[in-house]
């Protein structure tokens, strides 16, 4: 191989390859009601499948090529939510929101040069995530120039995640399993005046939710 920086070739004698696809679709209902109020639903479903290979030893030699994974991801989202008239003294949104992924993944490891356990495996799998919430936001309008701004979010995640390993050789199993559950408070506040038709300034404080995850 000759190097240089526009040379992407390797030397490799395994199978490296990546084959991934993925779907997704969404479906948004708008009703409105009396007094100006509007019903909206949100509905949404993805789909991500990958299965993908490598030699992990990057070289000529037949040493851990045998290395490739078959990984699955579903997820849906539904949101509902009521959002009252604008124009007078007090405006706002509020609504439920619901969350579900499954995870799902096989793994082969045949590494013939390394004689010792579970370096010849196959590994399975499987994680789950669920995540709840209620939620509102609402803009009081002190004057025609200033507003403030004050919303909340109550949400509840939950957890699961499953591993089997299982040695083709030595007939070893071995398996782990776990899982976590949440719930938290974040809000966003603020206030923005609007000087003239032009001209608005607005300043804004937040506290968010980052869910953990297992490493599998």
């Amino acid at each position: 191989i000759r190097f240089s920086e526009t040379n992407q070739t390797q030397n490799i004698d395994g199978p490296v390859f990546s084959d991934t696809k993925s779907y997704g679709a969404s479906a948004q209902l708008d009703y409105e009601f009396g007094g100006g109020y509007t019903l909206t639903s949100i509905s949404a479903w993805r789909r991500w499948d990958t299965i993908d290979g490598l030699a992990s030893d990057n070289s000529p030699n037949n040493l851990l090529n045998v290395n490739f994974a078959d990984f699955r991801q579903r997820q849906w989202t539904q949101e509902v939510r009521v959002a009252s008239p604008t124009g007078g003294k007090v405006d706002y949104v509020a609504g439920l929101f619901y969350f579900d992924s499954h995870v799902q993944s096989e793994s082969t490891q045949l590494f013939a040069t390394v004689p010792l356990p579970f370096f010849r495996r196959m590994v399975n799998n499987d994680a789950t995530t669920e995540n709840m919430a209620l939620f509102g936001q609402a803009n009081f309008h002190v004057t025609d120039k200033l507003t403030l701004i004050a919303g909340g979010r109550l949400l509840r995640e939950e957890a699961t995640a499953d591993k089997i390993r299982r040695d083709v050789v030595f007939n070893l199993t071995d398996s782990a399993s776990a899982e976590k559950s949440d719930d938290a408070i974040v809000w966003r506040g603020g206030a923005q005046y609007r000087f003239n038709d032009d001209v608005m300034a607005f300043a804004t404080a937040a506290r968010g939710y980052k869910g953990g995850g297992f490493d599998t």
